[in-house]
């Protein structure tokens, strides 16, 4: 049963997050295999893309592993992110560039791809990442938080990869919230309260 926290403060629901995903995570099956790792390596110049791609291949996957043995699921399954680190291999001129993930890349991962979903913004033009193709949010007017992005039907023209933009990047939102990890930016009060309809 959902319980009802907009009677509790802040710190109290922080709290209870934390002790909800602890005993979710002791109560829960083991975990799917992993979206990305050694086997998924990320390219820098293609972070967004490479990381819709690597999350849609695992959803479908997921998807038809559930669909295959409903009867034998176990009740709780876990979502592949519900790990970290997430193992990420992030390669640059097709060299994998070696990084073991304690949390650093998992971290970077985060951060880049939320950044790179934003139109405008404000990218370095020497950084090693290339703008991306996939911009679905926006600034705030006060600039210091996105929203999601009404022209990213012109930005994103294909609605099935805006689709899976969306979709990838409530996933990664998930395992920031679940991990308690930061993205590098933060999503708008009034968009918060759409998504958790308060």
């Amino acid at each position: 049963s959902i319980c009802n926290t907009s009677n509790l403060s802040y710190t109290e629901r922080v709290k209870a997050l934390k002790v909800h995903c602890l005993v979710h995570k002791s109560k829960s099956g083991p975990l799917p295999s992993n979206p990305f790792g050694n086997t998924h390596p990320i390219r820098r110049k293609h972070i967004v893309s490479d990381v819709i791609e690597a999350l849609n291949r695992s959803r479908n996957s997921h998807s038809s592993n559930n669909n295959n043995d409903s009867l034998q699921r176990h009740p709780l399954q876990r979502h592949p992110l519900q790990r970290w680190p997430l193992e990420i291999n992030f390669t640059s001129n097709s060299n994998s560039e070696g990084a073991i993930d304690q949390g650093g890349p998992s971290k970077e991962l985060l951060n880049l791809t939320f950044t790179q979903f934003l139109r405008d913004n404000g990218k370095d033009p020497n950084s090693n990442a290339s703008s991306s193709q996939v911009q679905i949010f926006k600034t705030t007017k006060s600039n210091t938080s996105f929203q999601p992005d009404p022209a990213s039907v012109i930005t994103c023209p294909n609605n099935e990869t805006r689709k899976n933009a969306y979709i990838s990047a409530g996933e990664l939102a998930g395992t920031a919230i679940w991990n308690n990890q930061p993205i590098g930016t933060m999503p708008s009060l009034f968009f918060c309260r759409h998504i958790l309809r308060i």
